[in-house]
């Protein structure tokens, strides 16, 4: 089934998602079917329609929403002017936060950066400013534009957004090659000690630790090690990784002190310096767990060991830990935690591109649905077809064991979804199968969003 037919079919099911949508009695419901059926329109570029569901909504909070969905959409094709009209009728400043991010970064990557700065100013909450300001140095890094960075940060007055910033601008300098001053990574070490991650609870009775604020400096502190080992500055980056060890050793809660290793492994797995070794870290969360029984944690802590090895290329390690992880996922009671842990891995091995272990522990899912997905998400991203083929049809085989009409068509948007990716199987077919199944949902919510979702997914792959 060509693009050229399923076009119009895509048109012809937001029509019909708009009267399911409409046809809702409870008011609530109806506004929030008629948000999300017109946040699919704004994405099929249906502005008008969009605009006309809007004005039937009753909640505010879904208004703004759309039209948060609509600015975004607009700034991404360049339409500049008509996104900051948008975002001007949405009355809440942590709302215009992301619509503006999209403005902003449409502008740097045409070179216009004093521009994005004035759209910082549209904010007058200092939160909300600092985040904007760091995120323009990411686009200015991303676009290779550093000049008149070193101002910006320094306008920052958050000392979390303003070391994330700098670490950004570091890394970018080591990209290039250029020389890293001093005073940058000292001002970076600076900010990250003035980052608070303690509730003072009272005199003489302590603190408590605000983890959370503790897990970002830990990763600022990282990233500024990666960025002056990638400097050459060896004695410097070594100073920021004993720093990172005496903060993690600083926690006193087992749980949380687990948690920040992972944490920091992950970090590093995902970053883009997949050359610099973080051992030590390693070794001490598998001290960490070397006493504990929970095979929940056990398996967590071997997924992130195993798969920071494949980022380091280290095959054989990997395929130990990776085998540990499977070994221990086994034993977890919990049927949703058992899968919640096997979605993880098979998530992260396709984010690393590696395939190995996969069908093996697509095979352990309990839940069909989830089994399902899986398959479908690996099918997308293989490059062999005839593999994809065989994923998909062993996807379309496990749809038999789902009786329920709202996952079984999930499911078969899921198979549609992976079928159209890579131009494979009778797509006019399981389209034709997953909306008589949508016709069979009694729940007119759960089938006005389902056809709306099918459109948009069939028009953003037809436009790609």
């Amino acid at each position: 089934m060509s693009c050229e037919e399923l076009l119009p079919e895509a048109a012809n099911l937001i029509d019909k998602a708009v009267r399911v949508a409409l046809s809702i009695k409870n008011q609530a419901m109806r506004d929030g079917a008629l948000g999300i059926v017109a946040s699919r329109a704004v994405a099929m570029n249906q502005f008008e329609k969009a605009k006309e569901l809007i004005e039937q909504m009753v909640d505010e909070e879904l208004k703004i929403q759309t039209y948060k969905d609509m600015a975004i959409n607009f700034a991404k094709r360049g339409y500049i002017s008509e996104a900051l009209e948008i975002i001007e009728q949405i009355p809440h400043e942590e709302f215009k936060v992301e619509a503006l991010k999209a403005v902003i970064s449409r502008l740097i990557s045409k070179k216009q950066v004093s521009r994005a700065l004035k759209v910082v100013e549209l904010l007058k909450t200092e939160e909300f400013k600092n985040e904007l300001l760091k995120f323009v140095v990411e686009e200015m890094a991303k676009n290779n534009q550093l000049d008149g960075v070193e101002e910006i940060i320094e306008s920052i007055r958050d000392p979390i957004y303003r070391a994330s910033a700098r670490n950004t601008y570091i890394s970018a300098l080591s990209k290039l090659g250029r020389k890293i001053d001093e005073s940058l990574w000292s001002k970076t070490l600076s900010d990250i000690e003035l980052i608070r991650d303690t509730i003072i609870i009272g005199r003489g009775r302590g603190y408590l630790r605000n983890i959370e604020a503790t897990y970002r400096k830990l990763i600022e502190l990282e990233n500024l090690y990666f960025a002056l080992k990638k400097g050459g500055l060896e004695e410097e980056s070594n100073r920021i990784f004993g720093l990172i060890m005496r903060f993690v050793t600083e926690i006193k809660d087992v749980d949380d002190r687990i948690d920040a290793l992972r944490v920091l492994i992950r970090n590093a797995t995902f970053s883009e310096d997949t050359s610099i070794d973080i051992s030590p870290i390693i070794e001490h969360l598998l001290g960490e767990v070397g006493g504990i029984d929970n095979p929940l944690i056990l398996a967590q802590a071997f997924k992130d060991i195993g798969t920071y090895y494949i980022s380091r290329g280290a095959r054989e390690k990997a395929d130990s830990y990776i085998r540990r992880t499977l070994e221990e996922a086994e034993k977890i009671e919990e049927v949703f935690q058992r899968d919640a842990l096997y979605r993880e891995l098979t998530r992260d091995l396709l984010r690393l591109g590696v395939y190995e272990f996969l069908e093996e522990t697509i095979e352990k899912f309990t839940e069909t649905r989830y089994k399902i997905e899986a398959l479908c998400e690996y099918a997308m991203k293989v490059h062999d077809r005839k593999k994809a083929e065989e994923l998909i049809a062993i996807s379309q085989k496990q749809t038999k064991k789902i009786m329920n009409p709202v996952w079984l068509a999930y499911i078969l948007q899921r198979i549609l979804e992976a079928q159209i990716t890579q131009s494979i199987g009778d797509i006019k077919s399981t389209l034709s199968v997953l909306l008589k199944i949508a016709e069979m949902i009694d729940n007119e919510y759960s089938r006005a969003t389902l056809l709306a979702s099918v459109a948009e997914m069939i028009y953003r792959y037809c436009l790609k």
